[in-house]
């Protein structure tokens, strides 16, 4: 008999993808360029620019989660420009 795969515990989805689309459309044509970085313990961070500014979150990521943690960058720009 074939081994059953065991899900992953603690793996961070995106909730609500429509919402996530609609933030990261209203961030590319507003300028901004978020975009994963790796840093010294071999973990993600996020980067985002606007011109010639450069922040970077500081809640690091592992390779499995990027995503989720680009979409968190999308949503708190989106949400903060745009209060609904």
């Amino acid at each position: 008999m074939a081994k059953k795969k065991e899900k992953k515990e603690n793996r961070k989805t995106i909730p609500d993808y429509a919402f996530h689309q609609k933030s990261m459309v209203w961030c590319i044509r507003n300028g901004y360029r978020i975009y994963p970085e790796r840093n010294d313990r071999m973990e993600w961070n996020i980067a985002v620019e606007l011109g010639l500014k450069k922040a970077i979150f500081p809640e690091p990521y592992k390779q499995s989660e990027i995503q989720y943690g680009l979409y968190q960058a999308f949503k708190t720009i989106y949400l903060k420009h745009n209060k609904e």
